[in-house]
C-alpha cells in the first residue's frame, strides 16, 4: 500500500529552464499548477511560455506563461528549450509529440512532488505523474503517459506510449495498458488483463477481461459499447 509521501525538494535539484507548454486547454493549466508546486518545493524549473493553435481563453494566475503562437510558427522559430506535451487527448498527444521530435526538441518527465513512485520501476521521457498518484514496482511507463491524481498502478504493470489515465483510476498487478489507451476517472482494471490499443474505458468501469484494440467499454463489468 503506498503511503502519502512527505513533500519535499527533488535531490539534488537539477535546473530545467526554458520549459514551453505545448497546449493552451485545461490540462496545461493543471500543468502549470505542477510546475508551481515543483518551484516551491525548491526544483528550479521554468515556464518561459504556452503554444497552442489559438491564444488560449485563459493562462490561469501564470501571467508570465506567454503564448508564443501555434504548432507550425514555433517549431519554424527554432527556439533552444524543453516542450512538455500538456494535451490530454492520446491521439493528439502522440501526433505533437512526433512532431516535436523530428524537430529534434527535447522534453523531460514531470512528476508532482506528493506522487509516491517506488523501487524498479522505468519512466520514459515526456511522462506527466500528478499528485498523490502511486506506481508502486516494476512498472513501466511509456512515453508521454499521463498518470492523474490519485491514480494507483500495481506492481508489473506496463503502460505503453501516450496512455491516458485519469483521476482515482486502478491498475492491480500486472496490467497490460497498450499505445493510446485512455482509461477513465475511478474505473479498475482487475489483475493481468490486457487493455489493447486505442481503447477507452469509460469512468467507474470494472474490467474482468481483455479488451481488444480499438474498442470502447463502460460498466460493471464493462461490456463494449
Amino acid at each position: 500500500m503506498c503511503k502519502t509521501p512527505v513533500m519535499a525538494p527533488v535531490d539534488p535539484p537539477e535546473e530545467i529552464s526554458g520549459v514551453v507548454l505545448i497546449g493552451g486547454g485545461g490540462f496545461s493549466r493543471e500543468v502549470q499548477e505542477l510546475v508551481r508546486q515543483l518551484q516551491d518545493v525548491g526544483v528550479p524549473i521554468k515556464v518561459t511560455g504556452v503554444v497552442a493553435p489559438v491564444p488560449p481563453s485563459s493562462l490561469g494566475h501564470h501571467h508570465e506563461h506567454h503564448y508564443l503562437g501555434s504548432d507550425q510558427e514555433f517549431i519554424a522559430s527554432s527556439p533552444v528549450c524543453v516542450v512538455i506535451i500538456a494535451i490530454g487527448d492520446p491521439v493528439t498527444r502522440k501526433r505533437l509529440a512526433e512532431q516535436y521530435e523530428h524537430a529534434n526538441f527535447s522534453t523531460t518527465v514531470l512528476q508532482h512532488p506528493l506522487a509516491s513512485v517506488g523501487a524498479h520501476n522505468s519512466i520514459n521521457r515526456g511522462a506527466i505523474i500528478s499528485a498523490f498518484a502511486c506506481i508502486t514496482t516494476d512498472v513501466s511507463i511509456g512515453r508521454y503517459v499521463h498518470i492523474d491524481r490519485a491514480v494507483n498502478i500495481g506492481h508489473g504493470c506496463s503502460l505503453s506510449d501516450f496512455v491516458t489515465i485519469h483521476p482515482s483510476a486502478v491498475l492491480a498487478g500486472n496490467v497490460t495498458v497498450e499505445e493510446c489507451v485512455t482509461i477513465g476517472t475511478h474505473a479498475t482494471v482487475l489483475p493481468g488483463l490486457t487493455v489493447g490499443a486505442y481503447s477507452t474505458v469509460g469512468a467507474g468501469s470494472v474490467v474482468t477481461r481483455d479488451i481488444p484494440a480499438h474498442t470502447t467499454v463502460m460498466g460493471v463489468p464493462a461490456r463494449e459499447v
